[in-house]
């Protein structure tokens, strides 16, 4: 735990480094949430991502850890050069085909490489779109991975606990400067790596079932953009008032519907979101303390 704590202190120090930096250097992005004009560093959780990577090397998660450095490079591709749709779905899924393969409920080991490739790169693609508004990314994996963290006490596994801690300590500093009002961006190198290492832990300790459960606002915010592909791939923004309310996109979402069924700015609605997350964790544990199978 002293190390975890060390790591967290040295990354609040770093982080502020970095993103000083990054404002110097002018690599910035507008802040589109609010009723004024701002910018804030657009990969500030390059130097997070990066200790995770390390830090999971130095706990002995190799697999986690090639997983973890793989899905930053691509989404830091995409932070600077820009990808497809379709190649984020397929580039994301591949790492985790050298996860070794066990039953899943019903379905057989042989079919493991799919559901590993498909479950991966669908978290991987998830906390990526989730996404947007100030502490959102970083909140919400917080959540999972602390109640991933206590799963992990529950079945005694004490690797998968290590994991998850590691992610926590690694990524809470950066909330620190990604909450509302934002002071930098965690960008795509963090937020592919978000989903995907926590899903890479899940998927190696025979925890998908719970995490799986728990992704289910991912996979709601998912499935309301596919109904309204058309205007999501448009990419239409919200937009503000004065007050700081925020209008719905133009595409489906959860966000959106959150929205359209109250007027709220920006904290709110995070805050919103992130009951709804907490909410799928807490059903998830009551599943698994009543017997639900885990594996």
């Amino acid at each position: 735990m002293l190390k975890l704590l060390c790591i967290s202190v040295l990354l609040l120090a770093i982080d502020y480094i970095w993103i000083e930096e990054s404002k110097r250097k002018k690599v910035v992005a507008r802040d589109i949430h609010k009723p004024y004009e701002v910018f804030c560093p657009r990969i500030g959780a390059l130097p997070n991502s990066l200790i995770l990577s390390l830090a999971l090397i130095s706990a002995g998660m190799g697999k986690e850890a090639l997983i973890s450095l793989y899905l930053l490079f691509i989404g830091l591709f995409d932070d600077v050069a820009g990808l497809k749709n379709m190649e984020k779905v397929l580039l994301a899924g591949i790492p985790f085909l050298i996860i070794e393969g066990h039953p899943v409920l019903f379905l057989p080991a042989f079919l493991f490489p799919v559901i590993s490739f498909l479950f991966g790169s669908f978290s991987s693609n998830a906390t990526n779109t989730l996404a947007g508004y100030n502490g959102l990314e970083t909140g919400l994996i917080s959540i999972v991975s602390g109640f991933m963290a206590i799963v992990s006490v529950f079945q005694g596994n004490e690797a998968a606990l290590t994991s998850y801690l590691i992610v926590l300590s690694c990524y809470l500093p950066f909330l620190f400067f990604n909450i509302y009002p934002a002071r930098a961006f965690p960008g795509n190198a963090a937020t592919f790596q978000m989903g995907g290492v926590v899903a890479a832990i899940a998927l190696s300790n025979g925890q998908e079932i719970p995490l799986g459960i728990m992704m289910i606002p991912y996979l709601a915010d998912f499935l309301l953009k596919m109904a309204s592909f058309r205007s999501t791939f448009r990419k239409i923004p919200a937009s503000v008032d004065e007050n700081g309310y925020i209008s719905p996109p133009g595409n489906l979402s959860l966000a959106g519907v959150l929205l359209r069924i109250k007027k709220m700015r920006e904290p709110q609605l995070v805050i919103s979101i992130y009951g709804i997350e907490a909410f799928s964790c807490i059903i998830s544990l009551i599943l698994l303390l009543s017997g639900f199978p885990a594996k």
